[in-house]
């Protein structure tokens, strides 16, 4: 019988990129420097995945965005988590 395996979702896609032991490392302030190179492309994950993932990440809630403003959100957190506030979505949106 052949071995089915389940795709893997957007988190552990991440974390394993990232080569963290757990998908709770993600959320290490030590990783979110390295995320916007390690991220896959916005159209191989849905919209749901990703917005998952800025609230899991990040902590804000992003049920509205596309695929690639959450994608785009979170490599500019990677670039400036300390810069994170509203206007960033903003600024994801417009791009």
């Amino acid at each position: 019988m052949k071995k089915t395996t389940k795709p893997k979702e957007l988190l552990e896609v991440i974390a394993e990129r990232l080569h963290c032991d757990y998908i709770s490392d993600l959320q290490l302030k030590k990783f979110h420097k390295y995320l916007q190179f390690y991220l896959p492309l916005p159209d191989e994950f849905s919209e749901y995945e990703w917005n998952d993932a800025v609230e899991y990440i990040i902590g804000i809630k992003t049920d509205k965005l596309s695929s690639k403003e959450s994608y785009l959100l979170l490599k500019n957190f990677s670039k400036d988590p300390s810069g994170l506030n509203k206007g960033m979505v903003i600024r994801c949106r417009s791009s």
